[in-house]
């Protein structure tokens, strides 16, 4: 039986400053290397615009 591993996270940097959203977004971006290189995907919920513009991929859902 095979699996594709899936990472889900929702608003990960609410409660961070601006410093440790970047931190976070440096490890998003090594963890997101390595589940792609196991085919894999990250699925991020927030409304950070840091966050946002920090993502590969934006799927923008309801108002913008």
């Amino acid at each position: 039986m095979s699996f594709i591993p899936i990472s889900t996270y929702s608003e990960p940097s609410e409660a961070l400053d601006d410093g440790n959203k970047v931190v976070m977004a440096e490890m998003f971006r090594r963890m997101n290397n390595m589940l792609s290189a196991m085919n894999g995907t990250m699925l991020i919920v927030s409304r950070d615009e840091k966050m946002v513009e920090s993502c590969e991929t934006v799927i923008t859902v309801g108002a913008a």
